[in-house]
């Protein structure tokens, strides 16, 4: 709830949130911060107060005109699960921009591992690849 302004002005201007979206030149980003101040989160008492769904956005232009959506379940819940591709997608987005980014060819070499993890005899090689530098 605390960052929902945020992290909308980013989906807005962006289409997508990364971890870069949380680094400090990023969360002082002028723009970023002067949409957010534009965001307005209401909060609506359903029962659990760390439930994620249900939400509802609306986004209203300059216009007027407005846009809405409900979200039932967020993206990579068990129900909205991230596609292979979009999960892929994000783990090498983080990989490569984690404190201690991963080589490229560590990288892929943990995704074939994890894509047929029965076969790995030995978990620590798992680790290793995390570690190499």
């Amino acid at each position: 709830r605390l960052c929902i302004p945020y992290v909308g002005a980013v989906a807005l201007r962006r289409g997508d949130v990364g971890i870069n979206d949380f680094a400090p030149h990023s969360l002082r980003d002028p723009e970023t911060r002067a949409l957010a101040s534009r965001i307005e989160v209401i909060i609506r008492d359903h029962g659990d107060p760390n439930a994620l769904v249900p939400q509802r956005a609306t986004v209203r232009l300059s216009s007027g005109q407005e846009y809405t959506t409900d979200i039932s379940e967020v993206i990579g819940s068990p129900s909205n699960p991230l596609t292979s591709e979009r999960h892929l997608s994000k783990f090498r987005r983080n990989w490569i921009n984690g404190a201690r980014p991963l080589k490229v060819e560590a990288g892929e070499t943990m995704i074939e591992m994890i894509d047929g993890l029965e076969d790995v005899g030995d978990c620590r090689e798992l680790t290793k690849l995390m570690i190499a530098n």
